[in-house]
């Protein structure tokens, strides 16, 4: 399969400023970083699975693009790549927005990046807004003004089979269903065999329950919050997600090996190497704090010295 060739290049991609950022507060209900976590820690395996499956483009050739340049914004791109597809056989810069809500200046703001991409690399660019969110996707994705011409791509995952993800072999695919379209379903049917998919992995040595955490989160994008708890009890499942809200409250867990581990191969990541990360956004995502980001990396730098 053609996502095979890349898949291996995206080792690592974690690239911040996702989602939008909302200030925290007590509420225990997710906010905009909650899925934006989600997306960072698993774009490894379902950026291969969007741009496939979602976007309809068979890569033969990716490399992640940094994104610096000298103008101040308030926000960077999400996911900037330099691509070659089995359509187009030259290279071309890929752009991918993940949106939970509309947003009324989407529109500008994606053009304020084409401007900058287009000057800087003088290269085509194709821009994807991936909408996640439970409303209609109303945002204007074109600008038609008597001299100016404009129009980014504008995708709801909404539109999209559930099948094509929940039959996946990875749990940060799996997960992906719950957002998808059910095809006639009931929600508590597609839930079960989303569960179920976990299951198997679980069996077969995968850790699955920092997914099912996650899958808990995702579904408040569907309002299926309490059916995934009905159906895990119904389940019996082993891990029971009304025990451990850690995730959705933000409660520090302590900065155990899994976190350690996830720092250190964030550090050694493509978009680090390139200044697309930075030691603030890496202690976001692990909750570590920064100097002790820091301190790994001169770790790694000590054992490695030509990291």
């Amino acid at each position: 399969m053609i996502i095979a060739k890349y898949e291996a290049d995206l080792r690592g991609l974690l690239v911040p400023e996702i989602l939008p950022r909302k200030e925290s507060n007590s509420n225990t209900q997710p906010m905009a970083q909650d899925y934006d976590k989600i997306i960072k820690e698993n774009i490894e395996e379902i950026l291969p699975a969007l741009i496939d499956r979602v976007l309809g483009l068979q890569l033969t050739y990716m490399e992640v693009i940094p994104f610096d340049v000298q103008v101040t914004l308030e926000r960077r791109p999400d996911f900037l790549l330099l691509v070659r597809t089995e359509q187009i056989d030259k290279n071309f810069l890929l752009q991918i927005e993940f949106q939970s809500k509309n947003d009324s200046e989407m529109v500008d703001r994606m053009l304020e990046y084409a401007a900058i991409l287009r000057r800087k690399h003088k290269l085509q660019l194709r821009q994807y807004v991936l909408y996640i969110g439970n409303e209609v996707a109303s945002m204007s994705s074109e600008i038609s003004d008597p001299d100016l011409w404009y129009r980014y791509h504008l995708v709801n995952l909404k539109n999209f089979d559930y099948h094509g993800f929940v039959n996946s072999t990875h749990p940060e695919v799996i997960i992906l269903s719950i957002l998808c379209n059910y095809r006639g379903h009931e929600p508590a049917d597609v839930i079960r065999q989303i569960l179920l998919r976990l299951r198997e992995l679980s069996n077969q040595g995968v850790r699955i329950d920092k997914y099912m955490q996650q899958l808990e989160v995702l579904s408040n994008l569907r309002n299926l919050h309490k059916e995934i708890i009905l159906q895990s009890r119904n389940m019996a499942f082993t891990y029971d997600l009304t025990q451990d809200l850690r995730y959705l409250e933000g409660v520090d867990v302590g900065k155990t090996q899994t976190q350690l581990e996830t720092a250190k191969k964030m550090l050694l990541s493509k978009p680090f190497l390139v200044n697309a990360l930075t030691y603030s956004d890496i202690a976001e995502v692990t909750g570590l704090a920064v100097e002790k980001v820091k301190d790994i990396h001169q770790e790694i730098q000590m054992d490695n010295p030509s990291t």
